[in-house]
């Protein structure tokens, strides 16, 4: 009661937002949110590219009978720390996406086909396809259809499926052990049968006409070093 003897009541609302049928558009969601940070590692490659001071020089010697190419390059500005870093968080949270969109796929899947939602599916990706037969006749994937079951082995990693396998180790690494690292790289390709002069001038050494310059970022496993 207040001072006039009026009685005073709050009420709070909040919408219901509790899922009440199968729906994809969770998953969509969430791969629309992995596809805005993919494209923002793309817009990072534009800022690596300013951090090579010098294109890179291919030359070897005219007395080398081997044929060894030596590959020279001068420098990166401090500023590539910071990009990289920024591109391995970008990666962490595309990784985590990809993987929770499959995820919410195989939960509406199993409520679709069921008619009632299982609170326990995950969209298991699997090495050899004894696993895969296990978990198909397991909770996690249970109330999903024959038809859907098929469509789900299809793109597991037994089956030589290389995002999928890409993706399993890449995000249970970044998941439980360390976070995924990118590396940034600068590749040049020539035809070793194109002599030019040497780009330091030095008359013992030729060069090699350069047909391609290229920079990118290599997603890698850092607990392993594997880069792809």
């Amino acid at each position: 009661m207040n001072g006039s003897g009026t009685e005073v009541r709050s009420y709070r609302i909040t919408p219901d937002q509790s899922q009440k049928r199968a729906t994809f558009v969770p998953a969509a969601q969430r791969a629309v949110e992995a596809s805005i940070r993919l494209q923002a590692i793309q817009t990072l490659l534009e800022d690596v590219a300013g951090t090579f001071g010098s294109p890179m020089q291919a030359r070897a010697r005219w007395s080398d009978s081997v044929g060894t190419v030596q590959l020279l390059f001068e420098g990166t500005s401090e500023e590539l720390s910071r990009i990289t870093t920024r591109a391995t968080i970008l990666a962490s949270e595309a990784l985590h996406h990809i993987r929770t969109a499959l995820d919410y796929v195989a939960y509406n899947i199993a409520w679709l086909d069921a008619g009632v939602p299982n609170q326990d599916t995950q969209f298991l990706l699997v090495d050899t396809r004894a696993e895969w037969l296990k978990a198909a006749r397991g909770r996690r994937l249970q109330g999903v259809s024959s038809e859907h079951l098929v469509w789900m082995e299809e793109v597991q990693p037994f089956r030589s499926v290389a995002w999928s396998r890409s993706l399993r180790r890449l995000s249970n690494t970044d998941k439980h052990r360390v976070a995924v690292d990118l590396r940034p790289y600068y590749e040049v390709r020539f035809p070793m049968d194109q002599a030019v002069d040497d780009p330091l001038g030095d008359p013992e050494w030729f060069g090699f006409r350069v047909i391609e310059r290229k920079i990118g970022l290599l997603i890698t496993d850092s607990s392993r070093g594997d880069a792809e």
